[in-house]
């Protein structure tokens, strides 16, 4: 992960009073929104409800938001394990819509997705963890065993599954003055089809 979206990665103490699912939306809708826009939305926003210590809750963070977690169960079981909670994983990604963040000057792609896993955790204590992953995402896998380190070998020419792209770009260009306040600049930006080509 890059520097600015493990920036983003945030502790939070809370009660078990939170665990009510209003309650939880409430308080998570706080603090998703502290996340702002330096670590480059939309994010891959990950969520860790629980964990035995505070360590093990960001340990889990981080990974969440690196997807090496998605296999696991979905539902909870007597033996206490760790599973992703789907439906609350919707419930967050369409909060995150409703923000008006966006992907820096508003709208309702503020992430691609969210992952929310839940975790064992003490009675009396409810770690949550919060992180991204920045819009870039990139990710290579790693081995090291006794005979050796092994990195996953990455495609050479990403562009081939990129669209063929026209060599003129014909039409008008819109000025955008950036010296005006945000608000004039999203007003003006808004006139416009997302196509439109600006300066």
């Amino acid at each position: 992960k890059g520097g600015g979206s493990a920036n983003k990665s945030f502790l939070f103490q809370a009660t078990p009073s939170v665990l009510t699912k209003d309650r939880l939306l409430a308080f998570l809708k706080e603090k998703v929104l502290t996340l702002g826009t330096a670590a480059c939305p939309p994010y891959h926003l990950a969520i860790v409800i629980g964990g035995t210590s505070a360590e093990l809750c960001m340990k889990t963070v981080k990974l969440a938001s690196a997807r090496y977690l998605d296999a696991l169960p979905t539902h909870g079981s007597a033996d206490g394990n760790a599973f992703r909670d789907l439906e609350m994983e919707q419930e967050i990604l369409k909060m995150t819509q409703s923000l008006g963040v966006g992907a820096q000057f508003g709208g309702k792609y503020f992430c691609h997705d969210v992952r929310v896993i839940r975790m064992p955790r003490h009675g009396a204590s409810l770690p949550i963890g919060l992180g991204v992953s920045c819009s870039a995402d990139r990710q290579v896998l790693g081995k090291i065993t006794r005979d050796g380190v092994y990195l996953e070998e990455l495609e050479h020419n990403p562009a081939q599954y990129l669209p063929a792209v026209e060599q003129s770009l014909g039409g008008d260009v819109v000025k955008i003055d950036l010296n005006k306040p945000m608000k004039e600049i999203l007003a003006t930006l808004s006139q416009y089809p997302i196509k439109t080509r600006v300066s």
